[in-house]
């Protein structure tokens, strides 16, 4: 719904992750970023909360009921002629199978795949946290399975360094 300012506006996305993967939708070339990726979605009605514009959005877009399970990061983003205050929820499907009603394609991508598709700017912070999550995880789990302390793993310095992800890891003096 539209904040005090009129041309700010509560947006409710949806986070549904089905096997690994989250589901994305590309919006249709006549509307504002036409062709971007983004999660499903829309503006909350006045009088509606956040949770029940969820459920409405993806009936309306994806003929599908879903389950809203708790907000996941809510951030703004100020577009040329509009502010949008987007709110992430994570969900998961209930009943339906997705159909792209309001979206030129659907696909389900894995968290390290979401940055081969470009996103509408305003998902840039969900992206961000994203990526550091897998990062931090890939990172710890080669840490943990070369017996790599923590203390032994630097940022990327120069590119002589043998890098793992962003990371540059030494183990015994030597780099892995």
């Amino acid at each position: 719904m539209p904040n005090s300012d009129s041309k700010t506006f509560s947006i409710a996305v949806a986070l549904i992750r089905q096997n690994g993967k989250y589901l994305i939708g590309q919006r249709l070339e006549n509307k504002p970023q036409g062709g971007d990726w983004e999660f499903p979605g829309g503006k909350q009605k006045p009088g509606e909360s956040i949770h029940q514009a969820l459920i409405r959005e993806c009936r309306e877009e994806l003929d599908v009921l879903i389950q809203p399970e708790g907000p996941a990061l809510t951030t703004e983003y100020q577009y040329p002629d509009r502010k949008v205050k987007l709110h992430f929820w994570d969900a998961r499907l209930l009943e339906g199978s997705p159909k792209p009603l309001a979206q030129q394609r659907l696909v389900w991508a894995s968290p390290h795949e979401l940055r081969n598709y470009p996103f509408c700017p305003a998902n840039e912070e969900i992206l961000t946290s994203y990526s550091s999550a897998i990062q931090n995880q890939r990172t710890t789990s080669k840490q943990a399975r070369f017996g790599i302390p923590p203390e032994r793993v630097f940022p990327m310095e120069t590119k002589e360094d043998v890098y793992w992800g962003r990371f540059r890891v030494v183990a015994k003096g030597f780099a892995l």
